[in-house]
């Protein structure tokens, strides 16, 4: 129940803040590029600052936004966190044929609220047709032997296991939140 909350939140000021801003940022198209890595790889060109005042203010930018910061070089201009990273991957990813993107948010039970989105998406392989998994988010990319709520869990619980998260659930989350 709380991450539809926060999603809602999130939802409401991302439109809050493109009505305000949106207009005046530099956009560009989200690109094509030639497979998952390729967009990892583009995604991880954001960088990461953290949402104003330490995620209480949550939104993200339109991906359009962010490929307009990193094509111009403004990344360093835009509060950017893992909605934003998420978000330009799910883009990017709708474009590649064979590949079937889905945002998902990691609720954190530890108490410490961290949760985190990240870009999980099922890719037909070549040539044999084999599933292959794989997730984007503000680490990059990484390829996943299962897309399971568990097993994300348990792959980002080991990411995080120094800031203290603790994943309990993986959430579906459609996109615009």
């Amino acid at each position: 129940m709380i991450v539809q909350f926060w999603n809602l939140h999130k939802a409401l000021w991302s439109l809050v803040y493109w009505l305000t801003f949106g207009t005046v940022q530099a956009t560009a198209p989200v690109p094509t590029l030639a497979s998952p890595e390729e967009v990892g790889a583009y995604v991880g060109r954001l960088g990461y600052t953290g949402d104003p005042l330490a995620g209480v203010v949550d939104f993200t930018h339109a991906p359009e936004v962010l490929a307009g910061a990193i094509e111009h070089g403004t990344t360093g201009l835009l509060a950017l966190d893992c909605d934003d990273h998420a978000v330009l991957a799910y883009a990017c990813l709708k474009k590649l044929p064979g590949v079937s993107p889905q945002l998902v948010t990691l609720r954190d039970g530890s108490g410490r609220f961290g949760h985190h989105v990240i870009c999980v998406y099922h890719r037909i392989g070549q040539p044999y047709g084999e599933l292959r998994r794989g997730a984007i988010d503000t680490n990059g990319h990484r390829e996943l032997p299962a897309a399971t709520p568990e097993a994300l869990c348990e792959t980002w619980t080991a990411i995080y296991a120094s800031r203290g998260y603790r994943y309990v659930s993986a959430i579906p989350t459609p996109y615009p939140f």
